[in-house]
């Protein structure tokens, strides 16, 4: 079910994920450069995000019906665990962070066995100012070729 984060990416503020994913209230909150949108998941939100673009919204039920039932075998402290994402905007409503804090409840299953931990992953992504050049091994590889 897993899926790159660069894929993940690309579907975090699709309009599909915004109804269909993250839970209705979206805290905002100013900063001294602008202001924070803070977005929430819930287990189902996360699993959802994770097949936005690999299944349609039917195939989606259909999986969650079932997933769903192993998801009740959880121990409740891993059902609280939440994906939250701040969002940075500057005054010029222009993002220039987002912060991932992704702490989900998983589970493996090994035919009848199933084992459950903590899944926590942090991921950051910040505008970047400076100048970006070509690395020498690439202008190397170029002159090669010519």
């Amino acid at each position: 079910m897993g899926q790159s984060y660069i894929a993940l990416l690309d579907a975090l503020f699709t309009d599909k994920s915004f109804d269909m994913v993250y839970q209705d209230v979206v805290p905002r909150e100013s900063t001294e450069n602008g202001y924070n949108l803070t977005l929430k998941l819930d287990i189902k939100g996360y699993t959802r995000l994770q097949t936005i673009n690999s299944m349609t919204d039917d195939e989606f039920a259909q999986y969650w019906t079932q997933y769903e039932q192993l998801i009740n075998n959880m121990p409740q402290d891993l059902k609280n665990y939440t994906d939250i994402s701040v969002v940075a905007f500057d005054q010029n409503d222009d993002i220039i962070s987002v912060d991932m804090n992704s702490k989900i409840g998983s589970m493996t299953s090994i035919n009848e066995n199933v084992s459950y931990y903590k899944q926590n992953a942090i991921l950051k992504i910040a505008k970047f100012d400076g100048e970006i050049t070509e690395p020498q091994w690439v202008t190397d590889y170029l002159a090669e070729q010519q």
